[in-house]
């Protein structure tokens, strides 16, 4: 054989070679066959065989893997528990860093479910395995997190107790607190979920406040309770034996080493923990080597180098191999290190073949940049679909504001409206006053010219006590029905002062109308009584008569002027080309006057002008309708 001609260095430098390049080879055992080679099948070995108790859940990572692959993006309580379950599996095998990467994944999801329960416990892990990792300030704050979002006393005191133990420098006060934990646990018969994990990890926790003070016997104590309760190989429990271990070598106290040892041995073969058993075993023949004991160091070394290779485990075997290695080239023993190399060497593609470990390895690695992929699209959408969110909410922000700014504008504008058309409402109402005092100087005029001075003094008298009340109501759109009617009848005395031959006028007001209860346009009357005088009675050849009458039928309130004058026609024939091309000031002005008040108030006031000439009769019938308004309309309505 090729091998055996290799001096014995350069045989030693290739297997150390190959021993550090194991994980190297995974991508070779991934492309051997993982099922038994055909010799094995015709002895009948091809059936599925019972995975050895190491400590490493045979196929399981990458299942687990397969499983949060399949439930990404559809079930997020189960990627969660898929988070959860892989960052066991990995703080297990001690790949503390990967395991707080899931678990930190499991904490978001839950956080945005407001799994209070779940969430608490995922950071309890959390907290353990950063520190493992001697992230002291991030244990304690998940520590604390956890003791917050428990709802169970049992809990949240193991929480507590834990962030306490991190926080205080005292080793006895360490101490204390682990062991409260212990003995919580311990009453409590497992009343929690994974009890008895946890009781296993407080008491490899008190373990180590006990190494640390120098209490290796109550270490070793503990430290074997805690793989009895729970026999799982676990990097937390290893990395406490062989800290205990070096204290105890340090201090050279090798029968104290071996004695824990041994215990442990004897705790995994109680167990059936192999992984255990192995490990044992290699720190046994360690031991045994440095206090020269040759035949018993080869004994434990080779037992661990046979267990590993005969359950296919390549790591412990390369562990072994690399201990027996040393131990032969250091005793003198050049030849079997020579020989056991050959031999490890012929069987490692076998060994790599059926390690299913490193197979499930390279599975999960590979289904784990799937799931980063996953991780990376499902960030990215949530990028985008934030973004989106962002700019509709701008949008819509955009949109209220022109709303919001569209209806400030057209509030206002139409307030301006409004406002323009009182003006305008005001400005013609104040149109008709020039009017009347021009008409009203004229009479006066008249009286002087006639020398008839006790007349014009009369006159005056009453036009002056008439101009004041209009005056005080001038501003004011609607005015009490007995307001106007106490102008209206100031001034028809005015007038019936001057065409005293020419008619009489009476005002007819139904009795069941309370005059200062109701309300009605301010001058919207008086236009048509200055109409009816000026251009119908007055160029009557006898006396004519203006009646002003006033009733409230259905709810609606009538007011009538009818005057027995020439009519409307024959008014018109009368009139001179200049008259003609003057259009009434004070006919026109109350028509616009009223539909200015239709506009602002809603009054529905209704104006008809009837020529009774037309029909045979004699004079005009000015129909004036409006609803009851109570006095306050115009206030509450403005």
């Amino acid at each position: 054989m090729w091998l055996k001609q290799l001096g014995l260095k350069s045989l030693y430098i290739l297997v150390v070679c190959l021993l550090f390049m194991t994980v190297g080879r995974q991508t070779f055992a991934q492309s051997v066959p993982a099922k038994p080679e055909p010799e094995m099948n015709k002895k009948g070995s091809n059936k599925k065989s019972i995975s050895p108790k190491t400590g490493y859940n045979t196929n399981q990572l990458s299942q687990k893997a397969k499983q949060l692959e399949q439930s990404f993006g559809s079930d997020e309580e189960a990627t969660a528990m898929g988070y959860v379950q892989i960052g066991d599996d990995l703080a297990g095998k001690g790949e503390y860093q990967k395991a707080e990467t899931y678990y930190e994944r499991a904490t978001n999801i839950y956080q945005s479910a407001g799994s209070k329960e779940q969430l608490a416990n995922v950071q309890r892990k959390l907290a353990k395995v950063q520190e493992e990792q001697n992230k002291v300030k991030e244990a304690i704050g998940n520590y604390e997190k956890a003791a917050a979002n428990q709802d169970d006393p049992l809990s949240k005191s193991l929480n507590a107790n834990d962030r306490q133990r991190m926080q205080t420098p005292d080793l006895e006060r360490k101490e204390e607190y682990a062991r409260n934990n212990v003995e919580m646990l311990a009453r409590s018969r497992y009343a929690i979920p994974q009890a008895k994990l946890e009781l296993s990890d407080a008491l490899n926790q008190l373990a180590v406040s006990q190494r640390l003070q120098n209490k290796q016997d109550e270490a070793l104590k503990t430290l074997s309770r805690a793989i009895a309760i729970d026999d799982q190989h676990t990097a937390n429990k290893e990395k406490a034996i062989e800290a205990l271990s070096k204290d105890l070598v340090r201090d050279h106290k090798y029968d104290e080493a071996v004695s824990l040892q041994l215990n442990m041995l004897a705790t995994a073969d109680s167990t059936r923990n192999d992984l255990l058993k192995i490990n044992t075993l290699i720190q046994l023949g360690t031991l045994y080597a440095q206090q020269n004991l040759d035949t018993a160091a080869e004994k434990n070394l080779l037992a661990a180098y046979q267990l590993a290779t005969a359950l296919h485990l390549t790591k412990p075997a390369k562990d072994a191999l690399r201990q027996l290695i040393d131990f032969y080239n250091n005793s003198g023993q050049a030849g079997k290190a020579q020989q056991l190399s050959i031999g490890f060497l012929d069987n490692l593609d076998t060994l790599l073949a059926r390690d299913s470990s490193l197979l499930d390895m390279k599975a999960f690695e590979a289904i784990e940049g799937r799931i980063q992929k996953l991780e990376a699209e499902k960030a990215l959408q949530a990028t985008l679909l934030q973004q989106t969110r962002r700019n509709n909410y701008l949008l819509i922000a955009v949109a209220l504001v022109i709303l919001v700014s569209l209806v400030f504008i057209v509030k206002a504008y139409y307030t301006i409206l409004k406002r323009n058309k009182k003006i305008r409402l005001q400005s013609l109402r104040r149109e008709m006053n020039p009017h009347f005092v021009f008409n009203s100087l004229n009479s006066v005029n008249q009286f002087i010219a006639e020398h008839d001075e006790i007349k014009a003094n009369k006159y005056l008298s009453a036009y002056s006590t008439l101009m004041r009340t209009v005056m005080e109501h001038s501003g004011k759109d609607f005015v009490p029905l007995g307001v106007e009617l106490d102008h209206l009848e100031k001034y028809l005395s005015l007038e019936y002062q001057r065409f005293s031959h020419q008619f009489n006028y009476e005002i007819q007001v139904d009795p069941m109308i309370d005059k200062m209860e109701l309300s009605v346009p301010n001058m919207i009357i008086q236009p048509f009584l200055e109409n009816a005088v000026w251009h119908g009675l007055r160029y009557k050849e006898d006396k004519g008569l203006l009646v002003l009458k006033i009733a409230q039928k259905e709810g609606l309130l009538h007011i009538l002027v009818k005057d027995n004058g020439i009519g409307i026609e024959q008014s018109k024939a009368l009139k001179t080309t200049h008259q003609k091309q003057h259009k009434s000031l004070g006919m026109e002005n109350t028509k616009e006057r009223i539909a200015l008040l239709n506009q602002l108030y809603n009054t529905k006031i209704e104006c008809t002008v009837t020529d009774l000439s037309a029909s045979g009769g004699q004079g005009t019938l000015i129909d004036i309708s409006l609803p009851v308004l109570k006095y306050s309309y115009e206030t509450e309505h403005a």
